[in-house]
């Protein structure tokens, strides 16, 4: 993870962020591979509202459609903001490593872009802790 020029970073426990995101993309990784899982618990130690919902709302989806993926999602990360309680990322997120499979087994993956934008905001709770807020994706674009 990177940080954008002209961010100031000193007095800012931004390691504890990082923290944070990368225990979301982990927990993503691991979910997205069992979708009908109930994964609420898991997500609430690591999001809130309104990341929380659209972490869940992705997974629910999953398992409407009965697919599944596998692989891991790569990223390159850049803090673009940050203040005493709150830092930003962008993000691009690369899904070549990742394949959809349905029930049967079969590979669904479409041929096209596998790099996508994706915003976060993390944020610090009162214990001092860090916790996504805020997340979203665009898979319209490209990265």
């Amino acid at each position: 993870m990177t940080t954008a020029p002209g961010i100031d970073t000193t007095g800012i426990d931004i390691e504890g962020a990082k923290k944070a995101y990368y225990a979301v993309i982990d927990l993503v990784d691991r979910a997205v591979n069992d979708p009908a899982r109930d994964w609420t618990s898991r997500f609430a130690d690591v999001a809130v509202e309104p990341a929380l919902s659209a972490l869940l709302d992705d997974l629910i989806l999953m398992a409407e459609h009965h697919v599944r993926a596998v692989g891991h999602t790569g990223y390159v990360a850049t803090i673009s903001h940050v203040s005493s309680n709150e830092v930003k990322l962008d993000v691009c997120l690369d899904s070549a490593g990742v394949d959809i499979i349905d029930e049967g087994g079969h590979s669904l993956k479409a041929g096209g872009p596998t790099r996508h934008p994706q915003k976060a905001k993390v944020t610090r709770r009162s214990n001092g802790s860090w916790i996504i807020a805020e997340i979203s994706s665009n898979v319209r674009k490209t990265c």
